[in-house]
């Protein structure tokens, strides 16, 4: 696999966050700080969706062959304009379709439906070849352009800000 490092780290960050949550009750996890905040469970919904979205537009792109538009330099540009904005303490509304429910959540079903998406992000990596990987990418709404590199990147970049954000209110 090209990106097993990458898929790796998100991996275990993914791992470490299910031994953090394993201390914690399902209420704890369901109760939102304050009210228009997002309990720790809403934040792992909406990581989920993230990741289903970003599964099925590169399945497509792939599928599709749908080729980067932009220049490398752009990219590369964005990315760390986005990452530092949010680093600095800004804020992004999240994109509707990603957006968590106000339900209560069980934290063994989500991490099954992690899981799966994992699975198959696994198999979408391993069917990547070299000259596919510099060629395809997804579509973010405030990047742009991502290649598949810059999208496990931006996974995890993505896992850790929402980490930070529950841990916070765990604490």
């Amino acid at each position: 696999m090209l990106f097993k490092k990458p898929f790796n780290t998100l991996q275990t960050n993914t791992e470490n966050i299910w031994y953090l949550l394993s201390k914690y009750d399902q209420q704890t996890l369901n109760t939102a700080q304050a009210p228009g905040k997002w309990s720790v469970m809403q934040h792992l919904v909406h990581l989920h969706k993230s990741e289903r979205s970003f599964v099925v537009l590169l399945s497509r792109g792939i599928k599709n062959k749908v080729p980067l538009e932009g220049s490398r330099i752009k990219i590369c540009f964005n990315n760390r304009i986005y990452k530092l904005y949010l680093n600095v303490g800004g804020k992004i509304k999240a994109p509707k379709v990603i957006e968590p429910s106000e339900e209560v959540f069980n934290l063994d079903d989500i991490k099954n439906d992690f899981l799966k998406t994992r699975s198959q992000l696994y198999q979408l990596m391993e069917s990547v070849s070299e000259a596919q990987s510099k060629k395809f990418w997804v579509h973010h709404k405030y990047l742009k352009e991502l290649r598949i590199a810059d999208l496990l990147g931006f996974m995890i970049f993505h896992q850790n800000h929402h980490r930070k954000l529950f841990s916070k209110h765990l604490k």
